[in-house]
């Protein structure tokens, strides 16, 4: 196990990105089996977004996941469940539209998962914008191109490099619905 998991993380707020590697669905699908096994009974499903879930696609080695649920509040109910896998709950990281839950420690956070309502732009965004870089090898490469450019630009400042991507992950989602 400890050969797979160090494949993930990075220090928080930094950027780094790593040549895909099909390991991190493996990843994931044993991360959700983990959490469906602990918190099931309050989520309606779990999907794996972000660039990791995208072949091909460098990333910042973070498996990122959003979680369904019927209503936001229950989040206050799995705090203490998602603790004891290794994720920390942060007040200042619950919004309106979603809650998120960092595992791992800040110098290597491995997974990010992102509680939303289900079928929210929270929730259907993030998905169809993995599925489109999947369908679409240029827009995929154009993705690619733009994330080295900010990661170069932006390598310890994770939130300016994200607000840059967003413009990008408007226009694909917004054409896509």
């Amino acid at each position: 196990m400890a050969g797979i998991t160090n494949k993930v993380g990075l220090k928080r707020g930094t950027v780094k990105l790593v040549p895909y590697n099909p390991i991190w669905e493996t990843l994931f699908e044993m991360e959700k089996d983990t959490l469906l096994n602990t918190i099931g009974d309050y989520v309606s499903d779990i999907e794996h977004i972000g660039s990791t879930s995208v072949p091909g696609l460098k990333a910042k080695p973070i498996i990122d996941m959003v979680a369904a649920v019927e209503d936001l509040s229950v989040y206050t109910k799995l705090i203490d469940s998602l603790t004891e896998l290794g994720y920390e709950y942060m007040p200042e990281r619950v919004f309106d539209d979603r809650v998120f839950f960092p595992k791992g420690l800040r110098e290597n956070r491995t997974h990010h998962l992102s509680f939303v309502i289900k079928n929210s732009s929270g929730w259907t965004e993030p998905i169809a914008f993995r599925d489109y870089l999947r369908n679409n090898p240029r827009e995929l490469q154009a993705y690619q191109g733009l994330k080295e450019r900010l990661a170069e630009q932006f390598p310890n400042d994770r939130a300016s490099y994200t607000k840059a991507k967003a413009i990008f992950f408007k226009r694909i989602t917004t054409s896509s619905n």
